[in-house]
């Protein structure tokens, strides 16, 4: 029988009641062959194009009086970002953080403490604050 690979892992082969505790779990990276460094590198570019008109539209706003926006408005942007970052972060990254941080190939290295996601997302969470 063929070895089962799921979540990165690959496991030994054996019959389908084996149990997965007592097994030695095979780490090795994946998703190393989809991998398009092309892309990668493009978006880095597009993020800071967004990010540059993002940033330089209210600083153009302060010398040019056509783009001038009220400081309320400035406010009110600025929290709608922060909110929509804290957002994308909890829904998208934090399961897949306590998936990752859960894995049985990083063993013991963070201890047997299983909360490591969530603590590391409140301490980024209170240090965005702070800024």
């Amino acid at each position: 029988m063929k070895p089962g690979f799921h979540l990165g892992k690959r496991h030994g082969t054996g019959d389908d009641d084996h149990d997965h505790d007592r097994e030695e779990v095979d780490c090795y990276a994946s998703g190393v062959e989809d991998w398009n460094k092309g892309l990668h590198i493009g978006a880095i570019f597009i993020v800071l194009v967004v990010a540059g008109l993002g940033v330089f539209l209210p600083v153009l706003g302060h010398f040019v009086p056509q783009l001038h926006m009220p400081r309320t408005m400035l406010t009110l942007g600025k929290h709608l970002g922060t909110g929509v970052i804290i957002a994308t972060a909890l829904i998208h990254m934090l399961p897949g953080g306590y998936e990752s941080l859960n894995d049985p190939c990083i063993g013991s290295r963070m201890g047997d403490f299983s909360g490591w996601p969530g603590t590391l997302a409140i301490i980024a969470i209170f240090a965005m604050h702070l800024i």
